[in-house]
């Protein structure tokens, strides 16, 4: 009996870029796929019609470059949403300790809204309940608790700040779930004890100048140097495990200056992390004249030489707009912050809080309508239409800061994705250990 041939179609989601020598790469928006078509092969997928059961064809379907024409992809991309939310097995709790700070960054945005307040032993109690409730809520399947600690500077309570994670380990190994923590800290506290408390610690550094510059101390020093320091004194833990994240902010002073900090960490024999640009503009609440952020398309230059350099330098290359077709955590269904007044809201970028921890206990805050029930941008019209829309996730809180008035929830990639593609299509070919890419 022979196969039922079916009609053809180009996918939605493929995205076109002619390329060297005059071939067209596809990407498709769906699956992440990646291919370099002839001239040729880029005429059959223009012209795909009855599946001829042909190899060519069949690499097409597979791939997602063709799909049936009957098949509504939208609604399979909300299907994907809807899924990765509903299965989603990580409860996210924030805590921010304190607003208080080491540092007297000019362009902070807590420099509006500074206060003194420590976190409470009853909010921590009355965390360590929630966190049981919500693992057995039954509104997802909770199989790890990730703790995030925020400031200010949190180890100005450094033993406050390990008696927190202890506690909530504790509590999620009572209950049966693994346990992950992070940190965001300023580095200039940071300790061995502390590092080996934590899964991953996240802190910014720039080069030298700027950074001194920039991340100030009180008595008008830099920080730079301090930070260093910390940093070779816990060589040996985080080189064994815990993983530094480096955000280098960029801004129009430090531009071209992540190779010297690349070359700094290498000196003090750090060999287990991650540095990763952001760029100033639009990195969630920082404003104003002092921000100093590069335009897009000064920024995406940058970005796709800081690609290049990681490439010639034996870098692993992670960065890719795989589509996970996954909101942030901020969106999904029993993630909260806490803050050091005790208010709870969705995540760090959230300054607006929808209770206070004395107002519900956490049972009833799990059962409440107040509590966030989960988010899928196919909720906004334009972007449930959207073929990015795996990648983007929708317009999300860090992409609403009203001091920036040019501020896209759209411009929801770091770099031009052409430009991306581009650097990918001259480099992945020949060296593909050169990318590590979650997706693949």
């Amino acid at each position: 009996m022979s196969k039922r041939k079916m009609k053809l179609r180009p996918s939605t989601f493929n995205h076109y870029l002619q390329v060297e020598g005059g071939n067209t790469l596809v990407f498709n928006k769906m699956h992440g796929s990646v291919a370099i078509l002839s001239d040729a092969d880029f005429s059959a997928l223009e012209n795909v019609g009855i599946d001829q059961c042909d190899e060519r064809s069949q690499e097409f379907l597979s791939s997602g470059f063709a799909v049936s024409s009957d098949v509504d992809e939208f609604r399979i991309a909300q299907e994907k949403y809807d899924y990765n939310r509903a299965t989603n097995a990580r409860l996210s709790i924030t805590i921010e300790t304190t607003q208080s700070c080491n540092l007297a960054c000019p362009f902070c945005y807590q420099n509006k809204n500074r206060e003194t307040d420590y976190v409470l032993d009853e909010n921590l109690d009355w965390l360590g309940e929630y966190v049981r409730e919500a693992i057995n809520s039954g509104d997802r399947s909770i199989e790890l608790v990730d703790l995030g600690i925020i400031g200010g500077e949190p180890l100005l309570q450094k033993e406050r700040v390990l008696e927190i994670v202890q506690a909530i380990r504790k509590r999620a190994e009572s209950e049966g779930v693994g346990f992950e923590s992070g940190l965001d800290t300023n580095g200039v506290y940071l300790t061995k004890e502390v590092v080996r408390e934590f899964s991953r610690i996240n802190l910014p550094l720039s080069e030298r100048h700027g950074h001194d510059v920039s991340r100030v101390q009180k008595n008008g020093k830099g920080s730079y140097q301090q930070i260093l320091d910390a940093l070779h004194s816990c060589r040996d833990e985080l080189n064994c495990g815990t993983q530094l994240n480096i955000k280098y902010i960029v801004n129009k002073r430090n531009a071209e200056g992540y190779q010297s900090v690349y070359a700094d960490l290498d000196r003090i024999g750090l060999n287990n992390y991650q540095l990763s640009l952001y760029n100033t503009l639009n990195y969630n609440f920082n404003y104003g004249e002092s921000a100093r952020g590069l335009d897009a398309r000064t920024y995406s230059n940058l970005f796709i030489d800081f690609l290049r350099f990681k490439f010639d330098n034996g870098i692993k290359i992670s960065e890719f707009p795989f589509p996970a077709f996954m909101t942030c955590r901020a969106y999904l269904p029993l993630n909260i912050k806490i803050d050091a007044k005790g208010r709870l809201l969705r995540c760090n970028s959230d300054n607006d809080p929808f209770s206070n921890s004395a107002h519900f206990s956490p049972l009833d805050l799990v059962q409440s309508e107040n509590l966030n029930k989960g988010f899928s941008p196919f909720e906004n019209e334009s972007c449930g239409k959207c073929s990015n829309v795996g990648i983007c996730g929708g317009e999300l809180l860090c992409k609403m800061n009203p001091e920036i008035t040019n501020l896209s929830a759209c411009d929801f990639l770091e770099y031009d994705l052409d430009d991306y593609l581009t650097f990918f299509a001259e480099n992945y070919p020949n060296k593909p250990e050169a990318f590590s890419i979650n997706g693949w």
